[in-house]
């Protein structure tokens, strides 16, 4: 896929047409405009949408797995951050 808006375009269009299952399978698409700037706090991003998109499909168990791996994700993101301390005091 070429555009990060047609991408967006496309999961727009599943979710409002309930189709999770492609809704998911759009969260795996990697755009060309996007490629080279994808991160862990992208990869964050997309597992936080994956929990949504699974709580809203009714999978309740993989939508709590993906919450979670989201937030080990954003943990281990933090405690490199030379902040981390002051964040949660």
């Amino acid at each position: 896929m070429r555009s990060t808006r047609i991408l967006f375009a496309d999961q727009q269009r599943a979710i409002a047409r309930r189709d999770w299952e492609q809704a998911l399978r759009l969260l795996d698409v990697s755009p060309d405009d996007l490629r080279n700037v994808r991160d862990s706090f992208d990869l964050a991003d997309r597992l936080t949408v994956r929990a949504l998109t699974l709580r809203a499909k009714g999978d309740r168990v993989a939508a709590e797995n993906s919450a979670r791996d989201a937030l080990r994700l954003i943990a281990g993101e933090l405690r490199k951050s030379s902040d981390y301390g002051e964040a949660w005091d």
